[in-house]
C-alpha cells in the first residue's frame, strides 16, 4: 500500500470512528440509548463485570429479555441501575428482575417507569479501562491529534525554538513543566482506570501524623472495602473517613466522628491504601 492510499485510508478510517462516537454521545445525551459498565458479578456468564452494556430505551422489556432498571432503597430513592434478566411480570403490574448468576430474584417489583431499556448488546471489557464517558474522550482525543498533526508539529517546533533561545532557564522551566505533566498524567491515569485515586476527606478523626482533613489519602475505587478497613464514605455530602465495623448485603456499618453510622455500599467509594499527612491544603482546589 503506497504511502498516499495509507493517509487516505487512514482519514477515513479516523472520519468514520469520529462520527460513530458523535452519533453515540448525542444519542445517549438525548436519552434514545444508554451506556452502563456493569459493576458486579450477578449476571457472570452472560455478562461480566465490566463489560460495557448498550441498551435501547424506547423498548420496553418481554420475559427473558436483558433489561437496565434504577433501583431504590427503602425509602423510594434510586440508588444503582441494575442490568439484570425479566423473569416474570409485565408493564402493567410490575417486573421481576434476577441476576443469572444469582440465585434468587431481586426483593421488589419493578414499576415500568424505572426501566430505562432494554439491552441489545455489550462489549466484553472496557470497564477495566475506564468509563464510557472517560473512552468516548480518549477516543475523540486520538481523532482531534489526527486530525491537527501538522499543526502539533509546527507548535512543537516553535516551542523547541523557544527553549533553545532561552538556555539554562528556558531548559530548567521545560524540565519542570513535563515533569509536573508527568506526575498529573500519571495520578489522572490511574484515577481514570480505576486503579487508584488521591482523595481529601473533608471530615474524620485524628490520625496518627496529622488530622485526616489535612491529609491527602489514596483509594482503591474498584475493590472492596472489608471489615477494619478505613475507607472514604460519603456521608451527609461531605467525603469522611471512616472504618468499617460490620458488612450486612449492600449496607456498611462504619464509625465516623459522630459515632456509628449504617450506610448503602454506593456511598463507600473504597479502601484506603495510605495516607498522605499534612498536604490536603494542596487538593482543596479540586474538592
Amino acid at each position: 500500500m503506497t504511502s498516499t492510499k495509507r493517509l487516505r485510508f487512514g482519514r477515513i478510517a479516523a472520519y468514520v470512528l469520529s462520527s460513530l462516537m458523535v452519533a453515540t454521545a448525542l444519542a445517549s445525551l438525548l436519552g434514545v440509548i444508554s451506556l452502563r459498565i456493569v459493576q458486579t458479578n450477578s449476571m457472570q456468564g452472560t455478562i461480566n463485570q465490566g463489560d460495557l452494556v448498550v441498551s435501547a430505551n424506547w423498548l420496553k422489556p418481554n420475559i427473558g429479555d436483558i433489561a437496565i432498571y434504577h433501583a431504590r432503597d427503602l425509602q423510594g430513592k434510586p440508588t444503582d441501575d441494575v442490568v439484570h434478566r425479566v423473569i416474570a411480570g409485565g408493564s402493567a403490574s410490575g417486573y421481576t428482575f434476577q441476576g443469572d448468576n444469582n440465585m434468587s430474584a431481586d426483593p421488589t417489583s419493578v414499576a415500568a417507569s424505572d426501566v430505562l431499556g432494554v439491552v441489545n448488546f455489550w462489549i466484553p471489557g472496557p470497564g477495566k479501562l475506564a468509563s464510557p464517558l472517560i473512552l468516548f474522550v480518549i477516543i475523540s482525543l486520538i481523532a482531534v491529534l489526527y486530525f491537527s498533526r501538522d499543526y502539533l508539529k509546527t507548535g512543537f517546533k516553535k516551542a523547541g525554538d523557544w527553549v533553545a533561545g532561552r538556555g539554562r532557564v528556558g531548559k530548567w522551566l521545560a524540565r519542570s513543566a513535563l515533569s509536573l505533566l508527568a506526575i498529573w498524567l500519571i495520578i489522572t491515569g490511574l484515577a481514570l482506570a480505576g486503579i487508584a485515586k488521591f482523595e481529601h476527606p473533608q471530615v474524620g478523626p485524628q490520625l496518627p501524623v496529622g488530622a485526616s482533613n489535612q491529609s491527602l489519602v489514596l483509594v482503591a475505587p474498584n475493590s472492596a472495602a472489608k471489615i477494619g478497613d478505613l475507607a472514604i464514605a460519603t456521608v451527609a455530602g461531605h467525603k469522611n473517613l471512616v472504618r468499617v465495623e460490620a458488612i450486612k448485603g449492600h449496607t456498611y456499618t462504619v464509625s465516623a466522628n459522630i459515632g456509628k453510622l449504617l450506610i448503602s455500599s454506593a456511598d463507600v467509594e473504597g479502601p484506603i491504601r495510605f495516607v498522605v499527612p499534612f498536604v490536603g491544603v494542596l487538593w482543596l482546589p479540586f474538592d
